[in-house]
């Protein structure tokens, strides 16, 4: 486990442990610094980007964002404007128009892309042309780490006779939420790393991390052809080889790249029992010094115990051997039908943006505001604090220091 994360993410509430950067999303409108309001969210910009200023800080970052929130809620009106429903052939055009969509927008940002073709699919015996992947490409600097944002385009059928209160493709705000299909369910969580991007170039600052982008438009049907475009050509063609970090930009697994959440319960339900001792097999042999954990005691030793001390002579190298072989067994005892296997063979990290009752599937899908805009700021965070080098980016603090960062290797 890496105890050294330095996000702590709720609603309203934006926090970094590292930098002690912290604010209320309810009582931080900005009034001293208003240079950055109405600059337009997605005017083109060159590839090459602005260098940054010597003590660009988070807070300047967030004052843009809050300051064009109305922009950003607009290039999100627009994407839910466009019916791209994955599994009712009637729009696949929409699908392919919603991919194209979000190319202009990545390019808008200054990224590279292509559109890589994954094949076709056969509804009623009838063989149709799947919806391109989108790929692309955000800076290449050998010095910053390289983030690999995942999500998806494609969202659920929706009628207004369904039971919507409004029309579910027309973006209506009202009490503080974002009603419309694809706004928490993915379009929302997706256009909040190209506003991410958009509030770091319109401070002037470079962005302090490169970035790839795999986008899909098939999510909500399978995820069909994703599957072969990762293996048997992303992967093999090196475009994971860079990658430091995967980020999923969505409320659910990947497709069937992932472990449903049913799996990975049952797999975590497999480690240990309901007194914590733990369930792998020759995890408490005498040659490492302990026949059981520690959990006896006040609370205090108890956390002491789980943070601090590990079981004498146990080596990172042997508990790695054993877990995998008992969750391999484990696994292979389940006999679930998805499949357990990582294209990018890097640590992936679920970012969603939405609340447990947005409605993805529903009517009334929806998408707090707040969430949506300090869902932006929570991406240009972890940008700066969790992945940048620490010497890029300086905060506010009672003690004038650098970010800090970590790594999980």
């Amino acid at each position: 486990m890496n105890r050294s994360l330095p996000l702590m993410i709720t609603g309203a509430f934006r926090y970094c442990i590292n930098c002690n950067t912290s604010r209320l999303a309810a009582t931080t409108a900005s009034t001293a610094n208003n240079k950055y309001l109405n600059r337009p969210p997605h005017r083109r910009y060159s590839v090459t980007q602005i260098a940054a200023p010597s003590k660009m800080t988070l807070p300047e970052v967030f004052n843009y964002v809050d300051q064009n929130a109305k922009a950003y809620k607009e290039l999100l009106k627009e994407a839910v404007a466009i019916p791209s429903v994955s599994c009712d052939v009637k729009y696949r055009d929409d699908c392919v128009r919603m991919v194209h969509w979000t190319r202009e927008k990545l390019k808008e940002v200054g990224a590279t892309t292509e559109l890589r073709e994954v094949g076709f699919q056969t509804i009623d015996g009838v063989q149709v042309k799947l919806p391109p992947v989108l790929v692309g490409v955000l800076g290449n600097d050998s010095h910053k780490k390289t983030i690999c944002i995942y999500g998806h385009l494609d969202v659920q059928p929706a009628l207004k006779s369904d039971g919507w209160a409004t029309e579910p493709f027309e973006l209506v705000e009202r009490d503080g939420k974002l009603f419309g299909r694809g706004s928490t369910d993915d379009k929302g969580p997706v256009l909040g790393w190209l506003n991410a991007i958009n509030a770091f170039k319109g401070v002037g600052a470079e962005l302090p991390v490169n970035l790839k982008f795999v986008f899909e438009c098939m999510e909500e049907s399978g995820s069909e052809g994703l599957d072969a475009l990762l293996l048997e050509h992303l992967k093999p063609e090196g475009f994971f080889k860079t990658v430091d970090y995967v980020c999923i930009s969505d409320n659910y697994w990947l497709g069937t790249t992932k472990p449903s959440m049913s799996d990975l319960i049952y797999l975590l339900g497999q480690l240990v029992d309901k007194d914590g001792h733990i369930l792998i097999p020759d995890m408490y042999k005498d040659g490492i010094g302990a026949t059981r954990l520690a959990f006896n005691g006040d609370k205090e030793q108890i956390l002491m115990h789980r943070w601090r001390y590990p079981i004498p002579n146990q080596t990172p190298e042997e508990v790695e051997e054993l877990t995998i072989g008992y969750l391999n067994k484990k696994w292979a005892e389940r006999g679930s039908p998805n499949k357990m296997k990582e294209a990018s063979e890097r640590n992936v990290l679920l970012l969603p943006m939405g609340a447990g009752d947005d409605m993805a599937h529903s009517q009334n899908e929806k998408l707090n505001v707040r969430n949506y805009i300090d869902g932006v700021s929570t991406h240009t965070t972890c940008c700066c604090c969790r992945w940048a080098p620490a010497t890029t980016w300086r905060t506010r603090r009672t003690r004038s220091s650098t970010c800090a960062t970590t790594s999980t290797e």
